[in-house]
C-alpha cells in the first residue's frame, strides 16, 4: 500500500494539491523511508505552504540518503531561495551543478542566486565578491539581462566605463531585443557593429534550436525545455522522477525464455553427469571398457551443458544441431513404433524436448 501512497502523495504534489500531498507522503514515510524522491518532494510540497524549516529538514534527510541527488541539492537550494538566504542558495544550486552538470535549471537559479548576493555586495562596497557573483551569473545565463545590467550601472558608477563597455558588448548578442541593453549600448557609445550583427545571428540560431525542444510547464505555462522535472520559473515539481518501486507496475524484466534456457540448461547438466555419478557410487571402472565410452560420452554432453549455461556461442551451436538431430530422431522412433501408445508417447515427449531446447537456444543465442 505504501507504493501506492507515495504515488498519489507525488501526483497530489504535481496538482499544486501541496497539503493533501504532504499528508499523503508523511503516511507512506512510515513504510518507505529510504526512498529520496518521497523526503524531497515532502520537503517542497512543504516549501510551497510556507513551511521552510521543516522543508529544510526533509529534503536534508534526502541528501542524507543520497548525498549524489542533484536533484535534492537543487530543491534546498530553492526553500532558501524563497527566504533570500542568497549564500545557502547559491552554494546548493552549484552542489546540484557538480552532479548535474548539464542541469539548466540549476543554472539558471544559481545565476538569479548569485544576481541577488553580487548586487547586495556591491551595495554594501564588496566590490570584489559582487562584481565576481555577476560576471559569474552572465557566464551562467546568457539570456538574462540582471546581471550584465547591474555590473554595467556598477562600473558606470563607479568611473570605469572601459569594462562596463566590454560587459554591454559581450552579452548585448545574447539580449540584443532588450531595452535596457540596446539603453546601455547607447549611452556607452557602443555601435551595432558587424561583429556583433554575426554573434546576434549565431546566438539566435541556437536559440530557434533550443526553442523547438520546450515545451509549456503546466502549472505556469511558462516555457521549459521538456526534460525538466523541476520548473525554473515557479519552482514546482513538472515531471515525476520514478520510485524505487516502479519495476512492481511494470512486471517481469526477465522474459520467460531467458529463464527456461537456464533451467533446461542446469538439467541438462545435471543429467549428462548422472551415469558417471551412478556407475561412481556402484563401485564400476568408469574408465575401462565398456563404461569409458559412457564416461566419455557424458563427460563431453557436461561440458556442452556447461558451455550452454554461460552462453558460449560454440556450445550454443553443436546443441542446437543436435537438438535437432534429436528431434527428427524421436519422430523417426515415434512412426517406427507405431500402435506402440506407450513408445509413441514417450517419442513425442522426447521430441518436444528436444524442439523446445532448440528453440530456446535459437532465441538466447545466434546459432
Amino acid at each position: 500500500m505504501s507504493v501506492y501512497q507515495l504515488d498519489e502523495g507525488l501526483m497530489l504534489y504535481q496538482q499544486q494539491r501541496y497539503l493533501e500531498a504532504e499528508e499523503k507522503l508523511i503516511t507512506a514515510s512510515g513504510s518507505v523511508p529510504n526512498s529520496t524522491q518521497l523526503w524531497r518532494t515532502l520537503g517542497l510540497s512543504q516549501m510551497a505552504q510556507g513551511k521552510f524549516d521543516l522543508a529544510e529538514v526533509n529534503i536534508g534527510k534526502a541528501i542524507a540518503l543520497d548525498s549524489k541527488d542533484g536533484d535534492s541539492y537543487y530543491a534546498l537550494g530553492l526553500v532558501h531561495s524563497q527566504q533570500h538566504h542568497w549564500d545557502k542558495a547559491a552554494a546548493n544550486f552549484q552542489e546540484a551543478l557538480t552532479h548535474k552538470p548539464n542541469d539548466n535549471a540549476a543554472k539558471e537559479a544559481l545565476s538569479t542566486a548569485l544576481v541577488y548576493r553580487g548586487t547586495l555586495a556591491l551595495q554594501n562596497d564588496d566590490y570584489q565578491h559582487g562584481e565576481h557573483d555577476l560576471e559569474m551569473a552572465m557566464k551562467l545565463n546568457r539570456t538574462s539581462h540582471y546581471a550584465p545590467v547591474a555590473l554595467a550601472n556598477h562600473f558606470i558608477k563607479v568611473g570605469q566605463e572601459a569594462r562596463a563597455k566590454q560587459v554591454v558588448t559581450a552579452a548585448l548578442p545574447h539580449l540584443s531585443t532588450n531595452s535596457e541593453m540596446q539603453a546601455l549600448a547607447m549611452k556607452l557609445g557602443i555601435s551595432y557593429n558587424v561583429q556583433i550583427q554575426a554573434a546576434t545571428q549565431q546566438v539566435s540560431a541556437k536559440a530557434a534550436i533550443q526553442a523547438a525542444q520546450e515545451v509549456a510547464c503546466p502549472c505556469g505555462k511558462a516555457k521549459v525545455m521538456e526534460w525538466a522535472t523541476i520548473c525554473p520559473h515557479c519552482s514546482r515539481q513538472i515531471k515525476a522522477n520514478p520510485t524505487g518501486f516502479a519495476h512492481l507496475k511494470q512486471g517481469p524484466s526477465v522474459a520467460w525464455q531467458d529463464v527456461a534456457y537456464m533451467v533446461v540448461s542446469g538439467i541438462y547438466c545435471l543429467a549428462s553427469a548422472l551415469p558417471v555419478i551412478a556407475f561412481a557410487m556402484r563401485g564400476l571402472p568408469i574408465f575401462e571398457l565398456p563404461y569409458a565410452i559412457v564416461t566419455i560420452w557424458a563427460g563431453a554432453n557436461f561440458l556442452l551443458a556447461i558451455g550452454l549455461l554461460f552462453q558460449n556461442e560454440f556450445c550454443q551451436w553443436w546443441a542446437f544441431r543436435l537438438s535437432i538431430i534429436g528431434c527428427l530422431r524421436d519422430i523417426l522412433s515415434m512412426l517406427a513404433s507405431w500402435g506402440n501408445i506407450p513408445a509413441q508417447l514417450l517419442s513425442l515427449f522426447s521430441a518436444g524436448i528436444s524442439g523446445f531446447m532448440a528453440y530456446l537456444i535459437s532465441y538466447v543465442g545466434d546459432p
